[in-house]
């Protein structure tokens, strides 16, 4: 009877113990974290943005890069003006608002207007000499530009109406279209990945670029798929599933070495950084996400990217966070590299977790999610809200840059950081980080199994004891 008993109990506390670990972020959020609305946080996050708003040429404005960091508070880069473009895209989608629809149009016209007669894009706009700067190559920042322009296209033109709404996204689209197609042949190798070119290093391959082209190639063929050219839709499907079968590729998959799980960051196979795993996830989901709407027989299967995204969890994710669930800077065979821990870092992570949420359904993707919006909102080493920057007009709601290993913090913040945090939060918003489920529903959740444990404990300890007289 005794021993009977200590193992109902144990089960009893075991199970306790699993739905208590599964109850929602709300009941477990830092005080900082609850006290600011996840709505409240968009709307500053974005109201940090439109700080940044200029005027670069008569009667056409973006976002500038910095507040006061030189030489980034005179540019205006095309790649953070495409992070804030798709922020502001996920903003009408998740919302079904149209309050930011004009200033992604300005976003997505300046980077539109940045392309070359090479169909590649300048770096940026040198607001002091009011030139633009760097082209020529297939250089990084075009991966920013065409999946920008390609996922803003996509989404906004599911909801367009208007002949003039349906024309800019049109634009968009073709603009990143032209890119990929001018560049094509020069850029994808045989084997799937695409090569960059880069200021301070040979032209290489790296997977964190190489997912947000394979975010772009999959809605590009979705765009053709729905409102365009089949033959295009079929290309870009093409192409997509070769650059995911090298991004596969890239991830080490032995399980006795120090990488496991992680995906390398480039062709040396020596480093693996936690934001270009995040992208790499990213359009890994996006795969997910997509594939089935533009092809039935699939390579790399669904199951394929599903174990990988799985094995990246278990064995380089949580290897990487730290014990207040900051994510660490990057890992290489002597080690993780923890320092600088650096917000649009964790939020590209944050938003990659969301995407492998929503198209795996397994729990743990929300609860890691939710632990990266702890991180930023305020419980980490240094108990800070870490959205506390200011932008040019001197107003809150950006998100600093990081904190650094001396414990101090980098009070700064930039459009990359702002845009790549605010946009994460958005994606929590979509799936309810972190007020759903709602404490009364949490509870009932709790007392519905209390009622189911208790009363099936003391039934089987009652016909234990029947049966022993």
């Amino acid at each position: 009877m005794t021993e009977l008993s200590s193992r109902v109990n144990f089960k009893t506390c075991l199970s306790l113990f699993l739905l208590l670990s599964l109850l929602p972020i709300s009941m477990v959020s830092p005080a900082v974290a609850a006290g600011v609305d996840i709505d409240v946080r968009i709307e500053n996050g974005l109201e940090w943005v439109l700080g940044q708003e200029i005027d670069y040429l008569l009667g056409s404005r973006a976002f500038v890069s910095a507040v006061s960091t030189k030489p980034d508070k005179y540019r205006i880069y095309v790649d953070e003006n495409s992070m804030a473009a798709s922020a502001f895209a996920m903003y009408h989608k998740v919302y079904t608002s149209e309050k930011y629809d004009q200033k992604l149009r300005s976003a997505l016209t300046f980077i539109m207007a940045a392309q070359t007669a090479e169909k590649d894009f300048y770096h940026y706009w040198n607001m002091t000499t009011r030139k633009w700067n760097h082209h020529g190559k297939m250089y990084y920042w075009n991966a920013y530009a065409v999946e920008g322009l390609a996922f803003s296209a996509f989404h906004m033109r599911l909801s367009a109406t208007l002949e003039s709404e349906k024309s800019i996204f049109n634009r968009a689209k073709n603009a990143a279209s032209a890119c990929i197609e001018e560049w094509h042949e020069r850029s994808q190798q045989p084997d799937g990945r695409w090569i960059f070119s880069y200021s301070d290093a040979a032209d290489h391959a790296e997977v964190d670029e190489n997912g947000m082209i394979l975010t772009a190639l999959l809605y590009l063929a979705l765009y053709e798929r729905y409102w365009g050219d089949q033959e295009n839709a079929r290309t870009y499907t093409d192409w997509a599933e070769k650059t995911a079968v090298w991004i596969l590729s890239r991830q080490e998959k032995d399980s006795s070495s120090w990488a496991y799980g992680g995906f390398y960051h480039d062709e040396s196979e020596s480093i693996q950084y936690t934001d270009s795993n995040g992208r790499a996830i990213f359009g890994l989901t996006a795969y997910l996400r997509t594939i089935n709407s533009l092809r039935g027989q699939t390579e790399p299967t669904f199951s394929h990217v599903r174990s990988s995204i799985h094995v990246w969890a278990d064995n380089f994710l949580l290897e990487l966070f730290d014990s207040y669930w900051g994510i660490s800077w990057y890992r290489t065979r002597s080690g993780i590299t923890s320092y600088p821990k650096q917000v649009y870092r964790a939020a590209e992570v944050m938003k990659a977790l969301i995407e492998a949420w929503i198209v795996l359904g397994d729990f743990k993707f929300q609860y890691y999610a939710s632990r990266v919006y702890d991180w930023i909102t305020g419980m980490n080493e240094n108990s800070i809200d870490l959205q506390q920057a200011l932008n040019r007009k001197s107003k809150g709601g950006g998100f600093y840059i990081g904190i650094n290993a001396d414990g101090s913090v980098e009070e700064e913040s930039n459009l990359e950081t702002t845009a790549t945090a605010t946009g994460a939060l958005i994606y929590g918003r979509w799936i309810a980080i972190p007020e759903f489920p709602n404490h009364a529903f949490s509870l009932l959740m709790l007392l519905t199994l209390i009622m189911t444990l208790y009363p099936s404990k003391y039934m089987k300890l009652r016909e234990s004891g029947l049966s022993s007289s």
